[in-house]
């Protein structure tokens, strides 16, 4: 583990709250509670319909069971 001076780190600690505010801001946030069945339903079906298309289009190639190849648009 790396070793720090206190009084080093508190002298940058302001700026290193800044960049890890502005980090975090980026990020994506996750779900606070889980989705509702009807919604989850919904939401498999539109990936469901999405892959299909994309097996259809092209986009996503099968090379075997349980291995896909993806061409770059």
């Amino acid at each position: 583990m790396r070793k720090y001076k206190f009084e080093e780190y508190i002298k940058n600690r302001p700026k290193f709250t800044r960049i890890r505010l502005k980090l975090k801001e980026s990020q994506r946030s996750f779900r606070k509670y889980p989705r509702k069945r009807d919604e989850e339903r919904v939401l498999i079906g539109l990936a469901r319909a999405r892959w299909k298309r994309w097996l259809e289009e092209g986009k996503i190639k099968k090379l075997e069971e349980r291995r896909y190849t993806v061409k770059p648009e």
